[in-house]
């Protein structure tokens, strides 16, 4: 759940809290993986958190445009728009 004042995660059986990440606010829903883990378009980065909200990567495609909501097109491989451009990142 992206808020005002930061990312929170929750497990999805109990509704506890799992993470709070201050600071990042998502510009889209963001896309959960099989395992828990959270692919981000943030501001003009690409980002990916491990299900503790431990970032895994970053990736920097601000120069290509405004960034899409990111959706998966396989296991392992996340597509989205960024300006004019359709992105597939593996």
């Amino acid at each position: 759940l992206s808020a005002l004042d930061g990312l929170r995660a929750f497990d999805l059986a109990t509704g506890e809290p799992l993470f709070r990440r201050r600071g990042l606010r998502a510009s889209h829903p963001p896309l959960i993986d099989a395992e828990g883990a959270l692919v981000l378009a943030l501001g003009g980065d690409l980002l990916g958190l491990d299900p503790a909200g431990k970032r895994r990567w970053r990736l920097p495609l601000g120069s290509y445009g405004p960034l899409g909501p990111p959706v998966c097109a396989s296991p392992g491989v996340v597509v989205l728009t960024a300006g004019r451009s359709l992105v597939a990142v593996a």
